[in-house]
């Protein structure tokens, strides 16, 4: 039959395992929560041209998988309240010139009337390379490829940046979708782009000619 000492010996012993259990899931708890953190970060991480141009993406944005092979990189921006989807942003390689692709994304847009879309352009110099930005806004030709059907989309707004370099190509970020959530992120995106860092890899050294004189 226990005494009461003994009842209250193992009442003492009960509540130490069951606070040190405690302690040891919240330690727990901590390392697990530590660790998506630090992925999120690494994951933030935007490389280009070989990891030569490296931008950081906002930590509201979500890093998804590429609808194609085209695209190096995707994310989506958190939609707003009144809006059904989220901001799409996508970075890829680009050919073919600043105007010409400037003119193709106008060519997405079209007005309440008909008309085509009036851009709003300016040019930046951001890590030492020229960046170009066009917003526009309408009823924006959405297609998943080249090939794809399009669905028109209306309140539609985007920020588009070609990344203009001298020895690392040339790159576009394009950020659209509902106008409302568009305009909520442009801060983000304008943040984004000023991430960038470019590092110049040395050019190939030239081996020396090999004297040939007799």
């Amino acid at each position: 039959m226990y005494t009461f000492q003994k009842i209250k010996s193992l009442v003492a012993l009960v509540m130490t395992i069951v606070f040190v259990v405690s302690a040891a899931n919240q330690v727990s708890a901590g390392e697990v929560a530590a660790n998506p953190t630090e992925k999120s970060e690494k994951d933030r991480a935007v490389k280009l041209s070989n990891g030569n141009i490296v931008l950081t993406a906002p930590k509201q944005w979500e890093r998804v998988k590429p609808r194609n092979r085209i695209i190096e990189h995707e994310f989506s921006a958190p939609k707003q309240k009144e809006d059904l989807i989220d901001g799409r942003i996508t970075l890829m390689g680009a050919a073919g010139g600043v105007e010409r692709n400037i003119e193709r994304w106008i060519g997405q847009f079209r007005q309440a009337d008909g008309g085509g879309a009036k851009p709003k352009r300016e040019e930046l110099k951001i890590a030492g390379q020229k960046v170009h930005v066009v917003e526009l806004s309408g009823t924006f030709k959405d297609q998943r490829g080249p090939f794809a059907p399009a669905t028109m989309q209306e309140g539609y707004k985007m920020f588009g940046a070609i990344i203009v370099t001298e020895k690392l190509g040339t790159y576009f970020v394009k950020f659209y979708g509902p106008q409302e959530t568009v305009s909520a992120n442009e801060e983000a995106f304008r943040s984004f782009l000023k991430t960038m860092k470019v590092t110049v890899p040395p050019a190939p050294k030239t081996p020396p000619k090999e004297n040939t004189e007799k």
